[in-house]
């Protein structure tokens, strides 16, 4: 699987488009671009907690 075919996913997890640029208060076309192109580095940075989780080894128990 690709990185861009990770992050759409990853978008499509927190609602889809729409619903995460609501979140981030973003224009609902910029987080759609992000399903196309990719992520970019500069906004995981800005948002760990919601774009890096997938990066982010969670503990075993």
């Amino acid at each position: 699987m690709s990185s861009i075919q990770k992050d759409s996913e990853l978008i499509d997890k927190h609602g889809g488009a729409t619903a995460l640029a609501q979140t981030l208060g973003y224009h609902v076309q910029r987080v759609q671009n992000w399903k196309i192109r990719g992520i970019p580095a500069k906004e995981r940075f800005k948002h760990p907690e919601l774009l890096l989780v997938d990066f982010i080894p969670t503990p075993k128990k």
